[in-house]
């Protein structure tokens, strides 16, 4: 009889253990957050690697990141290939962070299924990186509905390079006017 219910209780602790190391961050949950930034990364870099003409690449880590003491977090890692290095992202420039951050948002927004998109700050580019933007934004537009692209520079507006399905406005004293 006591054998029986120590190997009951042996069973059920079996079973304890199985679970717990199962729904434990180390257990199916870090398994399906690996699955899905592997996702996310490929995604990513393939269009980091268009709207920066092949420069640049991106790594993602969720805790536990390989070059990091931390123990919480998730940390993005941009990579220079003209400089073969790789650095925390919140150690790169503001327009790198800027093309990470609409990276980021178009392969979030397909993975979510919405069809539009809204980014704001193009201004922090220079004309080069611009260029990188609106080509981007053109190969982007068969994939969404709408993009609407905000910057707030006063008269330096960003003009139309010839894309011939978008439309650029301006809203100047509350008027909207087509460039």
């Amino acid at each position: 009889q006591q054998a029986k219910k120590k190997r009951a209780l042996q069973d059920k602790l079996d079973k304890l253990e199985i679970l717990t190391l199962a729904f434990s961050p180390k257990g199916i949950m870090e398994d399906m957050l690996a699955g899905a930034l592997s996702r996310l990364l490929t995604e990513a870099n393939q269009l980091m690697n268009q709207i920066s003409g092949g420069r640049y690449t991106l790594d993602m880590f969720a805790e536990p990141c390989p070059e990091s003491n931390r123990s919480n977090g998730f940390h993005i890692y941009l990579g220079d290939q003209t400089k073969n290095t790789k650095n925390n992202i919140n150690m790169a420039s503001s327009s790198e962070q800027f093309r990470v951050g609409i990276v980021l948002q178009a392969v979030l927004s397909e993975l979510a299924g919405l069809r539009f998109m809204l980014i704001d700050g193009v201004d922090i580019l220079d004309q080069p990186n611009r260029g990188f933007f609106f080509y981007f934004l053109d190969s982007m537009a068969p994939r969404f509905d709408q993009i609407l692209v905000f910057c707030t520079i006063g008269q330096h507006y960003p003009q139309n390079p010839g894309l011939e399905n978008m439309d650029f406005w301006v809203i100047e004293n509350g008027d909207a006017k087509k460039l």
